[in-house]
């Protein structure tokens, strides 16, 4: 609440250009954490109507979403990004980005693929963004045609797609023709899931090993989480549980698999009761409510109870 009062000082004073934008993306974002949802939407729909410069309401859509974004408040964020997002390339990129955290993946796509990028470089990232979600949504080919186009303006970031698409394919060993060499921080995770589901557990660990002095946090989750992985292939849960325990702060997009991995080596070790407590924790979306409800399910088996399992 202080900061909308000193934004709205700040805004009759401020001219237009970037400064005004900036405050008026940051009193929406305000608004939005006061519960004036509808009144930031307002707001906005009013400044955006008003506001002759093409540049300028695409730039304040931008700030906007991102603004929102930081703050986690997804939901507005979405329905400013459903209804602004052909204003121009900026929005339309920060809407597209919205919409695929929101969960909307395929009207993200929808954004990206009308998008026509005036600039080299606004086409790359594009390609880059629009590749990733393809990959996402399960639209393999499309998005290996999406890396050979950014092949040229940034090789190795295409040659990390590429291999990731050709894992998922389970062309495991063209995947790992193409991580020879690659720079990328995520070709080691993925150099190890290709050698694990070849069974090549000892090449496996040792590619996740090569991960666990980059400075990102989310690679060095992504080693650990590799090395557990191939404890338990090796039936080794006990050690499974000790890697698991050196992640000090998990990343948010491993918070799932650590939780997974932690349940089947408690539950391999019989440790039932504990596994049952870590499964039974997990709640949020699809995925996490279905890991949640196998492995009780599982528990349940262990306890020779069927019909709890069914």
């Amino acid at each position: 609440p202080g900061a909308r009062t000193l934004l709205d000082s700040a805004l009759e004073e401020a001219t237009p250009g970037e400064q005004r934008n900036a405050a008026r993306g940051l009193w929406v974002r305000a608004a939005v954490a006061t519960g004036a949802a509808e009144l930031a939407r307002t707001r906005l729909d009013a400044w955006l109507e008003t506001d002759g410069d093409v540049g300028a309401r695409d730039e304040l859509v931008a700030v906007a979403l991102r603004a929102l974004r930081t703050e986690g408040q997804l939901e507005a964020a979405a329905e400013i990004a459903t209804k602004w997002s052909g204003v121009g390339f900026e929005s339309g990129m920060e809407a597209a980005l919205t919409m695929r955290e929101a969960g909307r993946g395929e009207e993200a796509a929808a954004v990206l693929k009308a998008m026509r990028p005036a600039s080299a470089e606004d086409m790359l990232w594009r390609d880059e963004v629009y590749a990733e979600l393809l990959v996402e949504l399960g639209e393999l080919d499309e998005a290996d045609g999406v890396w050979d186009r950014v092949a040229a303006a940034n090789p190795e970031a295409a040659r990390y797609g590429r291999g990731h698409v050709a894992r998922l394919r389970g062309d495991n060993e063209a995947a790992l023709a193409l991580f020879v060499g690659a720079t990328d921080a995520r070709a080691s995770e993925e150099r190890g899931l290709a050698l694990e589901a070849m069974g090549r557990l000892e090449e496996a660990d040792a590619a996740y090993a090569t991960l666990l002095e980059s400075p990102d946090p989310e690679r060095r989750t992504a080693a650990r989480v590799g090395q557990a992985r191939v404890r338990l292939a090796r039936d080794d849960a006990r050690g499974a549980l000790a890697v698991l325990a050196k992640i000090t702060a998990v990343d948010p997009g491993y918070a799932l698999t650590v939780a997974q991995l932690r349940g089947d080596a408690l539950l391999a070790l019989d440790l039932v009761d504990d596994a049952r407590d870590v499964y039974a924790s997990l709640s949020g979306d699809a995925e996490s409510r279905t890991v949640r409800d196998l492995g009780l399910g599982e528990c349940a088996l262990a306890r020779e109870k069927a019909q709890d399992a069914l």
